[in-house]
């Protein structure tokens, strides 16, 4: 399951590099992409943050490396077992788990799969803040979500075999040495040291947190169409990510509906498991209850700016204040990896006078408040070049 310290598990792994177990895909350390383009009827979709690999034939000749690499390990080593850790198999179709099983019992007389299983608060909590670095999502109630565990887990127990499928509630106080990999070491029958484990935590603050929210859904919008942006945004978060302590905590008016809806479903993964999952039930005097709270976290937390960039943090934190300096943070980040393109700077400044002149495209502040405007500058744009006119990029006027 998603959230549950699956990272430092595949980074402790691909990097101890054993014999026995064989961690059989070191490289990418995270199976996920290669178990899903390898078993899913249609891989491609995988691929569609970068535009090369739209070409069928790049994604098919990736596609059969993984696969060639998957059957010589598998057909020449000696090991009594082998390893593999993808948390997207956890939303993977039927089919596409079924045909792994079909394919690895090839290979290996037993198969066991271990899952942990997060309780419902603390994976609310910690998948909004994982879901404020989505794109794809478009609002602040969008951020709260609970995955359904029957839907994740029962396919195992049909496809597998309940006796063959361990499911372990990951409470870090209930875990072996506290701690994740060494719980999932000693499952797998690997002595570890905890000085061996890898902690790959890419998780953020709420400072954080807030302060990428207010430049998604209220700075300048990013063009996803220049090559560069995709680089410039992962930068943009790690130095986002080195700010702040709190944690990401919701209010319990934010959480209840939730765990209503999904009662039924929490009875069926406690059953399952054989343990409670209620845990802890109190909230936080300061958890965050709604976008007002957001916002108000990232105008107290914008003096930690500084830290990434001297003189960057408003003197006066107001909300366009804050996003003009996250916006900058963000044209620094470009210009590390490349740039923008001139198209890219000539959209980005008609789309910014446009907002400028006409407001918000919406309530939602979908992708940006300029979001659309982007998408009808860009048109434009295009217009007047099909025309026989020469678009060149200026200082825009608001007049």
């Amino acid at each position: 399951m998603h959230k549950t310290g699956s990272s430092s598990i595949q980074a402790t792994m691909a990097k101890m590099a054993t014999k026995d177990p064989l961690y059989v895909l070191p490289n990418p350390a995270n199976n996920s992409v290669p178990l899903a383009a390898i078993f899913e009827e249609n891989p491609r979709g995988l691929f569609k943050h970068r535009s090369k690999r739209q070409d069928p034939e790049y994604t098919s000749k990736i596609i059969e490396q993984w696969k060639n690499s998957i059957d010589e390990t598998l057909s020449s080593c000696n090991a009594r077992s082998v390893v593999f850790s993808a948390e997207y198999l956890s939303v993977a179709s039927h089919e596409a788990i079924e045909r792994m099983r079909d394919y690895l019992s090839r290979y290996c007389s037993s198969i066991q799969i271990i899952g942990y299983v997060r309780p419902p608060v603390p994976w609310i909590n910690s998948a909004f803040q994982q879901r404020s670095k989505n794109r794809a999502v478009n609002n602040f109630q969008e951020l709260i979500t609970l995955r359904d565990y029957r839907k994740v887990f029962e396919k195992f127990d049909k496809i597998f075999g309940v006796e063959n499928v361990s499911l372990v509630v990951f409470d870090r106080k209930t875990l072996k040495g506290n701690d994740v990999v060494l719980d999932f070491a000693h499952r797998i029958g690997f002595p570890l040291n905890h000085e061996d484990v890898v902690q790959a935590n890419e998780s953020m603050s709420l400072e954080a947190v807030s302060l990428l929210y207010a430049k998604r859904f209220f700075g300048s919008p990013m063009n996803w169409e220049n090559p560069n942006s995709a680089k410039a945004y992962a930068r943009f978060l790690d130095k986002l990510r080195g700010l702040g302590k709190r944690k990401v905590s919701l209010a319990e008016s934010l959480v209840a509906p939730l765990l209503a809806d999904h009662q039924d479903d929490i009875d069926w993964m406690e059953q399952r498991v054989g343990a409670s999952l209620r845990g802890e039930t109190d909230f936080a005097a300061d958890a965050i209850g709604g976008e007002e709270d957001l916002i108000a976290v990232a105008l107290s937390s914008a003096r930690l700016l500084d830290e990434i960039e001297p003189g960057l943090a408003p003197r006066d934190p107001t909300l366009e204040s804050v996003t003009a300096a996250l916006d900058k943070l963000y044209g620094i980040c470009l210009a590390q990896v490349g740039g923008a393109t001139r198209d890219d700077t000539i959209v980005t400044s008609f789309a910014r006078a446009l907002e400028q002149t006409y407001g918000a495209t919406s309530p939602n502040h979908t992708e940006g408040r300029g979001a659309s405007y982007v998408d009808l500058s860009r048109s434009i744009m295009n217009d007047l070049r099909k025309q026989g006119f020469v678009v060149r990029a200026k200082q825009m006027s608001t007049d």
